[in-house]
């Protein structure tokens, strides 16, 4: 138990405090949980079979996951394509609109009466 709050510790103040990106930070979370849990072997062998679990369930999790990631990979450059049309659309009706400026509608004249 006291592993894994060391280690949640760690996340936080890393992400936090010292601006590492939270893949990182969580890797070597998991990594140090998986180090400082009590077992057999010295302390490089425990540093070791952490490493050596996390990668192992790291590629379990991708795995499960891959398509969709293969899918975002797709989709994402499309819809950034589509915001910088939209940006320029943007800017030519900007420009239109420059185009137009002087012009003013002429209001009615109603009759006296």
């Amino acid at each position: 138990m006291t592993a894994v709050l060391v280690a949640t510790l760690f996340v936080a103040v890393a992400i936090g405090a010292f601006r590492l990106h939270p893949f990182l930070a969580l890797l070597a979370g998991a990594v140090l949980a998986g180090s400082l849990t009590p077992g057999p072997g010295s302390a490089a062998e425990r540093v070791l079979a952490a490493l050596d679990e996390s990668a192992a369930d790291f590629g379990q999790v991708v795995g499960a996951i891959g398509i969709a990631i293969a899918l975002a990979a797709i989709i994402l450059p499309g819809q950034q394509a589509m915001r910088r049309d939209v940006a320029g659309l943007r800017e030519r009706m900007a420009r239109l609109e420059g185009l137009f400026e002087g012009f003013t509608l002429r209001e009615r004249e109603t009759p006296a009466g």
